[in-house]
């Protein structure tokens, strides 16, 4: 695993702060967009 793929998730649960349900908007999808895009939908089953 490279870099994108944490700081994806980070941007999504740390930075942006996604709650379930929650419509979201990627601008850019480089190595880390793309890495947001599948942490965003997994938000939902965040605990």
């Amino acid at each position: 695993m490279r870099n994108e793929m944490p700081t994806g998730i980070g941007a999504v649960r740390n930075t942006a702060k996604v709650e379930p349900r929650a419509t979201v908007a990627v601008f850019g999808l480089g190595a880390v967009g793309m890495a947001v895009t599948p942490a965003a939908a997994a938000s939902c089953f965040r605990a």
